[in-house]
């Protein structure tokens, strides 16, 4: 049986996060952020984007952009008050739904590889926070490792 492209569904990868609330551990799924939210993000902040494709600066210049990204993620794009309630948890947590984010909106598996500054910049600029979570303080599932 042939299937019209028209009638697929796309199934973008997914993950689930672990996280501490003050009602105890919860499972948060994200899943990658398609092209067009990418593109909104893009729009409202250009400097994320631009350090995303290997320019100059840090993303703790962007938190709101990385809220954003998680946002969507766990399914929420452009909805300020999910961006806000994201942004209010604790920096290592963010950071580890920001890294989820970003992996499974640019998987290493991918036909077209993820561009050698963007791999970079989750390797180096999340590293702390990986460091933080691996000594003790861990709250996250083990995402599956693309190595």
């Amino acid at each position: 049986m042939s299937v019209s492209f028209l009638d697929l569904v796309p199934a973008p990868p997914a993950a689930t996060v672990r996280v501490n609330s003050a009602q105890g551990h919860v499972e948060l799924e994200l899943t990658g952020v398609s092209l067009r939210v990418l593109a909104d993000i893009a729009k409202r902040f250009p400097a994320f984007v631009r350090r995303l494709e290997g320019g100059a600066g840090s993303l703790m210049e962007q938190p709101d952009a990385m809220s954003a990204l998680v946002a969507a993620a766990l399914g929420h794009a452009n909805e300020a008050q999910w961006e806000r309630q994201i942004a209010s948890f604790p920096t290592a947590d963010v950071m580890v739904l920001f890294q989820a984010a970003l992996q499974l909106t640019f998987p290493q598996a991918d036909p077209v590889p993820l561009p050698p500054s963007a791999a970079a910049l989750i390797e180096d600029e999340l590293r702390p926070a990986a460091a933080a979570l691996a000594n003790g303080s861990d709250r996250t599932s083990r995402l599956p490792s693309s190595n």
